[in-house]
């Protein structure tokens, strides 16, 4: 999806000058702020509720693309507002990722480990930036950004079930602290 957002704006005439000024301008903030508060989210809420904080969010702007696609949000200010807000959170999920990939990582080869889950953290967004490309291509941006939408429901909720932790009922509260 991000890799469609050049294109996009591209495509609803917005100056190449406006798209080189915000991609700079977000990245560059949005590395600094962003990897400041995933690592402040990270110590306070946890690695899986950050992923589905993070996605939740990453779904809202999907929706902004693809309500503008459609044409219910129009106008340039939503789509700098989403294209700003989805740098911030996509910087935000590499620290978290990365962070999750350092956890999981083998203590008898750590690197390594970590080197795959990054190339293929690497290796699913370059193809589904081509999928993306050829989607767009075949069915329009509102079709694609609506699938993005779709699919980022559906990885907020396998991450929500794979990494956060069930919270435990007062009976299982209360049967771990009574003595016995």
């Amino acid at each position: 999806m991000k890799a469609m957002e050049g294109p996009y704006m591209v495509d609803q005439k917005v100056p190449l000058d406006v798209i080189g000024y915000l991609s700079g301008g977000s990245a560059v903030t949005a590395g600094l702020v962003g990897s400041g508060v995933a690592a402040f989210l990270l110590m306070r809420i946890g690695t899986g509720r950050v992923l589905v904080l993070l996605g939740s969010l990453r779904t809202l702007c999907f929706l902004l693309f693809t309500l503008h696609a459609l044409g219910v949000l129009t106008g340039y200010w939503p789509l700098f507002g989403a294209a700003g807000f989805q740098t911030l959170i996509r910087y935000m999920e590499i620290v978290a990722l990365y962070s999750l990939f350092m956890a999981v990582a083998s203590s008898d080869q750590p690197g390594t480990d970590f080197t795959v889950l990054a190339c293929a953290q690497l290796l699913v967004y370059l193809v589904g930036s081509s999928l993306a490309g050829l989607i767009a291509d075949y069915v329009g941006y509102g079709a694609l950004f609506a699938l993005a939408t779709g699919i980022s429901v559906i990885s907020v909720l396998v991450t929500w079930r794979m990494l956060v932790p069930a919270r435990p009922t007062a009976a299982e509260t209360n049967s771990a602290i009574a003595p016995g």
